[in-house]
């Protein structure tokens, strides 16, 4: 059995880190390549619509990356161990996100309304 995880950005144009991490996963899949820039609701949009796929439902895990500004810095081929084993002590977890401070309101919406909110507080490991 294969791994079911993937590896999903949004990038709109080959730029800054993007093609490292393109060397680091291989199977990156990148959403919005050569698609215009609307603002950071285009981030949004693009992962909700890829979310949606029918093929994308029997994946077990979907790993989003910044595009342009983040390289993983630990053994990403052992993240979906590390979720599996994570999932098993915290069953009810279905997400997991990583979470900087914002001073946006709506990007901080937009996190809760797309991600949800436990106790009104953003999602996040």
């Amino acid at each position: 059995m294969g791994s079911k995880i993937k590896y999903v950005c949004v990038a709109t144009e080959i730029k800054l880190y993007l093609p490292y991490l393109k060397k680091l996963i291989p199977d990156l899949v990148i959403l919005g390549l050569n698609e215009k820039w609307e603002g950071f609701i285009t981030k949004y949009k693009l992962l909700n619509r890829y979310l949606s796929l029918p093929e994308i439902s029997h994946v077990t895990i979907v790993c989003f990356i910044d595009a342009y500004d983040v390289l993983p810095t630990k053994n990403i081929i052992n993240l979906e161990k590390k979720y599996q084993d994570f999932s098993r002590e915290n069953h009810n977890v279905k997400m997991i996100v990583g979470y900087d401070i914002v001073d946006n309101v709506v990007h901080e919406h937009l996190c809760q309304d797309i991600f949800g909110t436990v106790d009104d507080m953003r999602l996040h490991r």
